[in-house]
């Protein structure tokens, strides 16, 4: 992940600690579980959530559904701060900045597995699928970004987040925001609202290269791997798509 990324989080921290999750999300994620509960497949004992920001999915998740324990992984220090979050809803967590190799080989299998965006990160997507199975979780939530016009055109953006002149520009952006962040700390106030969306804006330029396979080839990938989509929808920038092991469907 680039420094502007972690530079954008430690920004957008001190003007609004928790990001929220959308209504639409949380729709489709209460949907899935009605939807598995109706089918008679047993919703997993634990949670674990590759590149789990400010946890806004997981800690919903472990609102709707007693989880024995929740795994948090992340590259930046969002992670302590999702960590936080969980704690204080009284949810039981455990939160890994390390390895991810070594992170996903403790991978219980009876779990949950959330990957929300963030496999279009790694270049190879069809190596980093193979290791998120690699432990055979029953349940995979995959958010890749989406195929939608306005999916395609964050996708499209890798050409300016590539840009050294872009880069350097977002990154005094940022710095400017840093050295005014007093004014903008309290909660509600209209220059609060102005920073939150100012750095909402900058999001798209300082995540990092986009990579993504086609959609068949995602869903070609799980079936060949002995899982099933059990659900899909196109929600905001992301497609959405469920993957159950067959033997469970």
């Amino acid at each position: 992940m680039n420094n502007n990324y972690s530079k954008f989080w430690q920004v957008y921290r001190s003007i609004s600690k928790y990001s929220r999750i959308r209504s639409d999300e949380a729709e489709f994620i209460e949907a899935t579980l009605r939807k598995l509960e109706e089918r008679k497949i047993a919703a997993p004992d634990y949670l674990y959530d590759l590149g789990c920001g400010d946890g806004r999915i997981s800690s919903f998740l472990g609102g709707l559904r007693p989880f024995r324990k929740i795994f948090l992984f992340d590259t930046s220090d969002s992670a302590l701060l999702a960590e936080e979050r969980l704690k204080a809803s009284g949810l039981n967590v455990a939160t890994s900045m390390g390895d991810l190799d070594v992170w996903l080989s403790t991978l219980n299998r009876n779990s949950i597995l959330l990957s929300i965006g963030v496999v279009n990160f790694f270049p190879d997507q069809r190596q980093i699928l193979q290791k998120l199975i690699g432990n055979r979780p029953k349940i995979v939530f995959l958010a890749v970004t989406g195929f939608s016009v306005c999916g395609n055109i964050y996708k499209g953006l890798n050409i300016i987040r590539g840009s050294r002149i872009i880069s350097e520009l977002i990154n005094s952006l940022l710095a400017l925001l840093e050295q005014n962040l007093k004014v903008a700390r309290k909660e509600g106030s209209m220059r609060n609202k102005f920073f939150l969306i100012l750095i909402k804006s900058l999001e798209p330029f300082v995540a990092s290269k986009i990579y993504r396979l086609k959609e068949l080839e995602y869903k070609s990938f799980f079936e060949a791997n002995s899982y099933r989509v059990f659900a899909r929808k196109e929600l905001g920038l992301c497609k959405w798509l469920v993957f159950v092991e067959s033997q469970d469907e």
